[in-house]
């Protein structure tokens, strides 16, 4: 019996700047260098990191995304506010939370409290117009990106990213 790995564990697994064309699953650009793999999950890939790789099939991965939806992808990645459907948000499978059933604001933060682990809490907005974009919790190579203006304790992020290994 073959054990196949999921969509997920390929992209999280993988080493910062390995070249897109060595991914081995199917992707397809959607915007400024991310790329989506189906069911929710995204690659943001950096060409400023070509040269560093020198392999011409770049561009090279940075960056593993979990979204509720493509234009919650595009915000989480690039900030760009206009192309999320706000409406569209599922809560964060499994493999993505780590196991963790409730993956709220609030406990994001008290688990890191409890681990001694340092969590970054800041808000993001555009640089052209002040417009907020979300807040976002940063836990290592973890960042968990909430849509709301205030923070909302049982809020669920619409995005989840992992910084890929060097």
């Amino acid at each position: 019996m073959a054990i196949i790995a999921s969509t997920w564990n390929v992209l999280s697994s993988l080493r910062c700047w390995t070249p897109v064309a060595h991914v081995g699953i199917p992707l397809t650009s959607l915007r400024d260098g991310l790329l989506a793999a189906g069911g929710g999950y995204y690659l943001l890939t950096s060409p400023d990191l070509v040269l560093k790789s020198g392999d011409p099939r770049a561009p090279c991965a940075t960056v593993a995304l979990w979204a509720a939806s493509d234009g919650g992808a595009i915000r989480a990645a690039l900030g760009q506010v206009a192309d999320d459907d706000e409406e569209l948000s599922a809560a964060p499978p499994a493999e993505v939370t780590q196991g963790r059933k409730d993956i709220s604001y609030a406990v994001i933060i008290r688990e890191a409290r409890e681990k001694g682990a340092s969590a970054d809490e800041h808000a993001e907005y555009s640089g052209t117009n002040g417009q907020f974009i979300h807040k976002t919790i940063v836990i290592a190579e973890w960042s968990y990106y909430f849509r709301q203006t205030r923070i909302s304790p049982k809020e669920i992020p619409y995005a989840i990213s992992k910084r890929l290994a060097r």
